[in-house]
């Protein structure tokens, strides 16, 4: 039993160091803010912005994380000022197609506006790394393609 949890929380490091250093390989794309095995927040450069930061941490958070059997991203809003963070509310209820379906009501916590698994429980001990870093590639390609220029022009919506 105990080889068994060692393997998966050796697993769970080879797989946060594969996504920590592909996000790493683009931070003249991204800024990052939390950098831990299991987490990554991020967001991309064109998306933070000053007037929704809280703390020099921007307010919408872009997340992976790694949870030692599956990789999932998050687009969430973090704590912060109560009336910025009921703007990006409504500004992200009025723009669904770029921020996903918006919880109702606004909550306190870590209100996830956007959740995908992008490594799932059966590919994540199949999966080389390569593998892995590849479909991380692919998903931020298509997150940023997909959501990312709506993101921008709505949130500028709020300067």
């Amino acid at each position: 039993m105990d080889l068994i949890f060692e393997h998966r929380k050796y697993r769970e490091e080879e797989v946060g160091g594969v996504i920590r250093n592909y996000i790493l390989s683009r931070e003249d794309e991204f800024n990052i803010f939390v950098d831990t095995t299991t987490l990554i927040k991020f967001v991309p450069k064109d998306l933070d912005m000053p007037q929704i930061q809280h703390d020099g941490k921007p307010i919408l958070a872009w997340q992976l994380f790694n949870k030692g059997r599956e990789v999932r991203f998050d687009l969430h809003l973090r704590p912060g000022p109560e009336e910025m963070r009921q703007r990006i509310y409504e500004m992200a209820q009025k723009n669904p197609d770029a921020f996903g379906k918006t919880p109702d009501p606004l909550s306190k916590d870590f209100p996830v506006f956007f959740s995908e698994t992008w490594i799932a429980r059966d590919e994540y001990h199949a999966l080389d790394d390569n593998e892995i870093r590849e479909r991380i590639r692919e998903c931020i390609n298509i997150l940023l393609e997909t959501r990312g220029e709506g993101m921008a022009k709505a949130l500028k919506e709020l300067e």
